[in-house]
């Protein structure tokens, strides 16, 4: 029902969300990998 992009982008939120809690940094490859979606694409969303 929705675009890849737009799962990506709220996985993505998600994620961020969860892991800043945790006190932890992020950057893309981790972001990528703990969501399941390659890193071109999710540095194209972001």
């Amino acid at each position: 029902m929705f675009s890849r992009a737009w799962e990506c982008g709220i996985r993505a939120m998600m994620y961020i969300v969860q892991k800043s809690k945790e006190g932890e940094r992020l950057g893309i490859k981790k972001i990528s990998k703990g969501i399941d979606f390659p890193e071109p694409f999710m540095s194209k969303i972001m």
